[in-house]
């Protein structure tokens, strides 16, 4: 028998188990204020109402602490910047961490033009983006109605 892993008890804890919409997830984590109130402020958040699927991987508020001018992606005349900020942590597919083996990839390309690389190490899951970001991914396969959420500790930079 294998034993339960305290950080897998609670990341099932941390987050909602099921939201109605990958948008909803990130509205109601707790985690995930800043993440949620760009997207709405964008009006992405409505795109991803949408039935989908997705492939989310939603930055905690902590990576958006990070991010020392996010005061001005937020202001109207740099909307266009943050949109291309936001659609770099989404994909038009359902990327699942469970159906990578020990040592498969596989490239995730998002929305915004971002190439993404998840892969299994062990038993915990890797995303490293085109430009050397790398990440273990704090929760993976957090199943919603319209595609998969994974919780991350970083933002993804658009790649120039």
């Amino acid at each position: 028998m294998r034993p339960i892993r305290l950080a897998a008890v609670m990341a099932v804890f941390a987050f909602p188990a099921y939201a109605e919409n990958v948008y909803d997830f990130a509205a109601h984590s707790g985690q995930h204020r800043t993440f949620a109130a760009t997207l709405q402020a964008t009006g992405i958040d409505r795109a991803l109402g949408n039935r989908g699927p997705y492939t989310i991987f939603a930055p905690t508020d902590a990576a958006f602490s990070r991010l020392s001018d996010l005061g001005d992606l937020m202001r109207p005349d740099h909307r266009e910047e943050l949109v291309e900020l936001l659609t770099c942590h989404m994909a038009p597919t359902q990327a699942l961490a469970a159906t990578l083996q020990p040592g498969q990839t596989r490239v995730v390309r998002t929305v915004g033009g971002c190439t993404l690389t998840m892969q299994r190490v062990g038993d915990e899951v890797m995303l490293r983006s085109a430009g050397g970001q790398s990440q273990r991914i704090a929760a993976a396969d957090l199943q919603q109605s319209n595609g998969v959420v994974h919780v991350i500790d970083m933002l993804i930079l658009p790649e120039s």
